[in-house]
């Protein structure tokens, strides 16, 4: 692999990149317009070495890591994947909770073609602590604790190549960054599901052991990443890659998290559910680490969740113009954009109001349609006699799953 070098001269003002066979070419912190502005030097130099990685491509499939201030992919071997589910809402609603997931949540609905990419971030104030906890009875598989968490994006459901022509089989792909504390790293995976599957599932997926019958899932290996802290959502920004017919630029499905020290990354080779063909509605959030389980955030927590996404029609539009995207609520059907899904992981925040834009999402340097919402777990003005910890009511407890 051809390695880059940077001149720490140049770091005040921006990055200069020297790459085999190619003349220097200096990229200034201007290049790096994303959403958010901090008066910080050095946080403006790493979005900087951020926008100048996003021209990088990376060298080919498997899993990779890209350290700041190296201007180099470096090549790391993948851990085989664990046997997790995150289970989605494939059937009908049996009520939900008055908290974001399970099917209380807004969807990016594309309006100008297909999905390729989707980003998603999050400005974040007030949050000091979070913990994730069970809302099934035991025996449940949560990865439960202080600071454990999921980062959820997902895609909506619809029928593709993949399905072999089973019955009413769907498929629902997930990118997903997910923590354990327990472990002391973190991993970034894709997961596949078809829904609706009759008879045993296909080779390579599994029936997860407390699913309804017709459900079938598999997961791709797994890059390893550090933990962050909830506290630092800030510094996060979740990506997933793919297109039509093979993935995104022969890399097949790609999951990306970039963080301000650096990014992990993985490249499937291949497009397991052919997504890419059916792709029009994006869903991201944080919510719990697997079975249910709800990520708790302290009283005072205020989020603000962006997602935007790439289809193909954010050129034609100048900045501040009209977003190919629409804010879908996540409940009821819509006729244009049928087969949505829901994770079944939630949080305890409340869902405030949607609004769509146009411009760069996190360390994301391109120019995209997106939508952005809040959530917030409020202090209450006065003592609650009822309360658990903190002095808020108990969230209400989703549903048990049949």
């Amino acid at each position: 692999m051809t390695k880059f070098t940077i001149a720490a001269a140049a770091l005040a003002a921006g990055l200069l990149v020297q790459t085999q066979g190619h003349t220097q070419a200096l990229i200034s912190a201007s290049t790096a317009n994303h959403s958010g502005t901090t008066s910080d030097p050095e946080k403006e130099v790493r979005k900087t070495w951020h926008a100048v990685m996003r021209n990088i491509p990376m060298p080919g499939t498997g899993c990779f890591h890209a350290r700041y201030p190296d201007v180099a992919w470096e090549s790391v071997e993948c851990k085989a994947a664990k046997p997790r589910a995150y289970h989605g809402r494939s059937r009908p609603s049996i009520g939900a909770p008055a908290n974001a997931g399970y099917g209380v949540d807004f969807f990016a609905g594309s309006t100008g073609g297909l999905i390729y990419q989707a980003a998603g971030r999050f400005f974040v104030s007030g949050v000091t602590s979070e913990t994730n906890v069970a809302t099934l009875p035991p025996p449940n598989n949560g990865i439960l604790g202080p600071n454990d968490y999921s980062l959820q994006l997902n895609t909506n459901t619809a029928y593709t190549p993949a399905c072999q022509g089973n019955g009413s089989c769907t498929v629902w792909q997930q990118f997903i960054y997910a923590t354990d504390t327990q472990s002391g790293f973190a991993v970034v995976f894709m997961q596949y599901w078809l829904w609706g599957w009759s008879g045993n599932c296909p080779s390579g997926f599994t029936s997860p052991p407390d699913g309804p019958a017709g459900e079938c899932y598999m997961n791709s290996q797994e890059a390893v990443a550090p933990v962050i802290p909830v506290t630092n959502l800030n510094d996060l920004t979740l990506e997933g890659w793919t297109s039509p017919g093979g993935g995104a630029g022969g890399l097949g499905d790609c999951v990306v998290l970039d963080y301000e020290e650096g990014i992990s990354a993985i490249c499937s080779g291949t497009s397991v559910l052919d997504i890419g063909t059916v792709w029009t509605q994006a869903e991201f959030n944080v919510v719990g680490d697997l079975e249910l389980s709800q990520a708790q955030f302290n009283p005072g927590s205020q989020i603000t969740v962006q997602l935007g996404i790439e289809n193909g029609s954010e050129n034609p539009y100048p900045p501040g113009g009209p977003a190919a995207v629409a804010c879908l609520p996540g409940t009821g059907a819509y006729a244009s954009f049928p087969g949505e899904a829901y994770t079944e992981e939630t949080n305890n925040l409340t869902l405030g109001t949607c609004q769509t834009g146009l411009g760069p999402v996190g360390y994301v340097p391109v120019t995209q349609p997106y939508i952005e919402f809040t959530e917030n777990y409020p202090v209450p003005s006065i003592p609650c006699l009822t309360c658990g910890g903190g002095g808020n009511p108990r969230p209400p407890t989703p549903p048990i799953r049949e």
